[in-house]
Formats: C-alpha cells, sequence, structure tokens
C-alpha cells in the first residue's frame, strides 16, 4: 500500500501541469506513502529471515538504501536539468517500482500477536525479548 500511495503521488504531480496548489496534496500522499515503507522495512525482515540470517538480509538493505542515496543525487540532478523538475517524479515513481520488485519473492509473512506469544502478561515483553536474544 505503501509504494501504491509513493506512486500515486508521485505520478499525479507528474501529470500537474504548471503550478497548482494540488501539488501539495500530491507530495503529501507521496510522503506518507513512503513514512508506511520507511517503518515496515525492518520487521518485514524480521518475518522474512531467521534467526541466524536477519542480519544478513538487513546488511542487504541497508547496503542498497545507501547506495542508492549516493547514485539518487547524480541521477536525479540529471534527470531535473535535462528534462525539468516534473520528471523528478517519474524518475521516483520508476525508482519506487523497482524497490517493489524484489517483494516478489517474499513467501512467508506470518503475523505473530502478543497474545499468542505465551509469556505471560502481554505487556511486559521483556523476558520474552531476552530469551529470544542471545546477546543481551
Amino acid at each position: 500500500m505503501g509504494i501504491g500511495l509513493m506512486c500515486l503521488g508521485g505520478f499525479c504531480v507528474f501529470l500537474t501541469q504548471g503550478y497548482s496548489p494540488m501539488i501539495y496534496v500530491w507530495v503529501s500522499i507521496a510522503g506518507i506513502g513512503m513514512g508506511t515503507v520507511a517503518t515496515t522495512i525492518y520487521p518485514m525482515i524480521m518475518e522474512v529471515a531467521s534467526e541466524k540470517t536477519t542480519g544478513r538480509y538487513t546488511g542487504y538493505y541497508y547496503t542498497a538504501s545507501m547506495s542508492a542515496q549516493i547514485i539518487t543525487p547524480v541521477l536525479s540532478g540529471a534527470v531535473m536539468e535535462f528534462n525539468g523538475y516534473r520528471y523528478l517524479y517519474l524518475y521516483a515513481v520508476t525508482c519506487a517500482i523497482f524497490a517493489a520488485l524484489p517483494l516478489i519473492f517474499v513467501k512467508k509473512g506470518n503475523t505473530v500477536l502478543l497474545k499468542d506469544l505465551e509469556i505471560g502478561d502481554p505487556g511486559n515483553c521483556s523476558s520474552y525479548i531476552r530469551d529470544r536474544n542471545p546477546v543481551g
């Protein structure tokens, strides 16, 4: 849903001709979508990876994320220089679609509720976290 909001907002800004106050609405929608994506990445990694591979998948995510932060200013600057600011949003939509492609390979995503963990008081999860994390 978050990637859909990002794409919807960015594509609507791209389609807007000239200045319009609606640009603020579309950029806000795209920003809300990005916020939902950014806050769900780590929980998704925790659901997809096993205890032994969590660090590896987290490393993959942050490597890709940091690489994008290095490459994108150069590419987005070129897009704006040669095509105008409207195409920057089309570039962002394209990047969001490419970022969503690995989600095709996600096979599991079971949600575990606190009430199902049998840890006693759901409000006191410290024993479950301590027992699950051998480092702490």
